[in-house]
């Protein structure tokens, strides 16, 4: 018996199918999700749609458009819309307290904060903007005597430690397990910051 003889290119041509891994993209946070809603938050008196926003936000901080609003949810400053079902179709939707928001990202613009700032700082004030409440009572400067001490106290802590203190906070907390966080950056150039505390819900 005999085989003709066989060559590798008589072989049905295979194609090599390479797996392609895409990078799952990061859940996008909408005014839903904490910190700007709680589980047991009560629905918003009202709702508007992307462009009636923008109108309110004219009056409140003038020249704040659709995109600057679309331009600061992309960068996760702000939260995102939802889709929802409002005036007979489905729109993108905010709730009123969002213009809070706003009004308090333009406030600490003008007060020179940076963009990964005023993110921490919104996110952290979340609770007392959404009552329409602007902190800035919140953001004090130490009495001198206070300042010196605490600078002597981080001395004194830099000794023991061996390492540099870049930063002092104060937390103050009432009865009621609410307050605020004061935060002082000891570098050039710093800047006083406070951040509210929720309710204790112990």
């Amino acid at each position: 018996m005999t085989f003709a003889p066989f060559s590798v290119y008589d072989a049905p041509r295979m194609s090599m199918h390479t797996k392609q891994t895409t990078k799952p993209q990061p859940r996008k946070e909408t005014w839903l999700d904490p910190p700007w809603t709680q589980p047991d938050d009560p629905e918003p008196q009202r709702v508007f749609t992307r462009d009636e926003l923008a109108e309110r936000l004219r009056i409140l901080t003038p020249q704040t458009t659709a995109a600057d609003l679309q331009y600061w949810e992309a960068k996760r400053i702000l939260p995102q819309p939802i889709r929802r079902r409002h005036a007979g179709a489905t729109r993108t939707i905010y709730p009123d307290w969002y213009s809070h928001l706003v009004r308090r990202l333009r406030q600490l613009q003008d007060a020179g904060y940076s963009l990964r700032q005023i993110k921490e700082k919104i996110r952290a004030e979340a609770s007392f903007l959404k009552r329409g409440e602007t902190p800035e009572d919140l953001d004090l400067h130490l009495p001198t005597d206070a300042s010196v001490g605490l600078a002597t106290f981080a001395r004194m802590y830099e000794e023991i430690a061996g390492a540099s203190v870049t930063r002092i906070e104060i937390r103050l907390i009432d009865a009621s397990g609410s307050g605020a966080v004061y935060s002082y950056d000891l570098a050039p150039g710093g800047r006083p910051s406070a951040y509210p505390l929720p309710p204790s819900r112990e």
